[in-house]
């Protein structure tokens, strides 16, 4: 019995030993492995935090979606293991891909990893007039057919000078073309729109007078916060504007707006088509990532809201946005005009 007993034992030491040393060998395995990964420059704090992993070696590459895209359109070889962006970019590039004849490089992102709702900032002392010429309902559509202008012709200061808007580049920038094509469905006044509606004449001729009006500058929440007479009408996500300027140490801060109905930017992690490593991806995404997406302003189910970000503020079911296809020939048209 003694012996039977002494032998289960060793026997359950050994199996407990054997676990170990497997997740000690994973472990190893996963400080060995490099995930090459490619972000939108609108994540690049947030991905040079997961490049910091102790966990895993992660390459990290940062620019706009725009660049990413139009190299891998026609690359043999995906420089790559997965792609953290928004839509429709993966989308758009397999497309263009197969239009070409060449193989898909994406397997199918799954559910956003985070989301963040699009917002429209003001300076304070715009607002009211803007709100006046607005109908008391501020969005892209007055926005737009106020950006050719100057304050005074809408009630404004002369010495405000010309109202300027601003977004990121809709041509390069995941986030400027979200927020083109916000824009687009507020003045439509609905998202299922059609390639026909961006050919429509009336609409070109509002699109042009907001695009050409858009001031030609970087970083421009930081702009209406420290340099307020550059730029007075600015669209971005929540998690760009929202923690920056709860954090700002200045006078007057802008007013924070959501324009209804609410459009969001949902950022995929889109993995390479049968790459081994997106098992590890995933892993340090959906883990880690989801903290640090979390901190930078991001909605993350599950994760505390950062400072700045209102929980008031519902998200829809979906993005509130045309669809991908959409995006990607609105893309187009923009190149036109900008």
């Amino acid at each position: 019995m003694r012996r039977a007993l002494a032998f289960v034992v060793a026997a359950g030491m050994i199996a407990g030993s054997l676990v170990v040393r497997d997740r000690i060998d994973e472990r190893n395995a996963r400080k060995r492995t490099v995930l090459r990964l490619a972000c939108v420059t609108e994540l690049e704090d947030v991905c040079n935090g997961l490049a910091g992993s102790r966990d895993v070696r992660v390459d990290v590459v940062v620019e706009p979606a725009g660049t990413t895209a139009d190299r891998l359109r026609t690359a043999k070889v995906a420089d790559l293991d997965g792609w953290l962006v928004t839509p429709p970019w993966p989308e758009a590039v397999d497309a263009a891909r197969q239009r070409a004849g060449l193989t898909k490089l994406f397997a199918p992102s799954g559910a956003p990893v985070a989301r963040s709702p699009l917002v429209l900032l003001v300076q304070r002392p715009r607002e009211q007039v803007l709100r006046a010429a607005c109908g008391n309902a501020i969005g892209w559509k007055c926005v737009g057919e106020a950006a050719p202008k100057r304050w005074s012709d809408i009630g404004g200061m002369q010495a405000w000078g010309p109202v300027k808007p601003w977004h990121p580049d809709p041509r390069d920038e995941a986030v400027g073309l979200l927020v083109a094509a916000q824009a687009t469905a507020a003045y439509l006044g609905r998202t299922d729109v059609s390639t026909d509606d961006l050919d429509d004449p009336a609409y070109l001729d509002w699109l042009s007078g907001l695009e050409l009006a858009v001031r030609r500058t970087r970083g421009s929440v930081t702009d209406m916060l420290t340099a307020p007479a550059q730029v007075d009408v600015v669209g971005t996500t929540e998690a760009d504007a929202g923690p920056q300027i709860a954090s700002a140490e200045v006078t007057e801060k802008p007013v924070v707006l959501y324009p209804r109905p609410v459009a969001t930017a949902d950022l995929l992690l889109a993995p390479l088509a049968g790459s081994r490593v997106t098992g590890v991806l995933r892993s340090l995404v959906g883990g880690e990532g989801r903290r640090v997406l979390a901190k930078a302003g991001w909605r993350v189910e599950g994760q505390d809201l950062a400072r700045g970000v209102q929980a008031s503020v519902p998200l829809p079911a979906g993005s509130g946005l045309p669809s991908s296809g959409l995006l990607a020939a609105l893309r187009a048209s923009l190149a036109e005009i900008r």
